[in-house]
């Protein structure tokens, strides 16, 4: 099976946005440092707070993505680099829908102990343009992948 990788449909679109935000406070940052003196000079420095947070919303948009191949669904994780589902401990994908005043609309994993879990990387904004049709295609490709593995 040809591995298959699944994306946010605006990932990389979000991805150059934050690059370009923490170039923008990081310069900030940098030209507030050596055209300034004394506590200026150190409050110039609080930009640099935004600019390492954009940078790690940069990178992390920008490499968030599903893995699906004969092994399994490999998922990123910040704490560790990825880790992998095998076929055989799933047993149903589907279409989940989250609670709370901001709804997500995302693919759940179901485990044959019947533990439930959304995979983090596959969901988008309940109601945004286009995301019940992507939505749709990831679940579908998920089963799809699943069917080509069991062959």
């Amino acid at each position: 099976m040809t591995p298959v990788y699944l994306r946010h449909p605006n990932a990389t679109r979000q991805s150059l946005v934050m690059g370009v935000l923490a170039l923008i406070s990081g310069f900030l940052a940098v030209v507030g440092w050596f055209n300034n003196t004394g506590s200026l000079r150190w409050m110039a420095l609080a930009l640099a707070i935004p600019a390492l947070v954009f940078a790690y919303f940069f990178v992390r948009t920008a490499t968030l993505r599903v893995r699906l191949d004969d092994e399994g669904v490999w998922e990123p994780n910040p704490f560790r680099l990825t880790f992998v589902t095998p076929w055989a401990d799933i047993r149903q994908i589907r279409k989940s829908l989250s609670h709370g005043r901001v709804r997500f609309v995302g693919v759940q994993v179901v485990y044959n102990d019947g533990v439930e879990r959304d995979i983090t990387a596959l969901m988008m904004q309940a109601g945004a343009a286009g995301s019940e049709d992507a939505v749709a295609a990831w679940v579908e490709a998920v089963r799809e992948a699943k069917r080509a593995a069991k062959r």
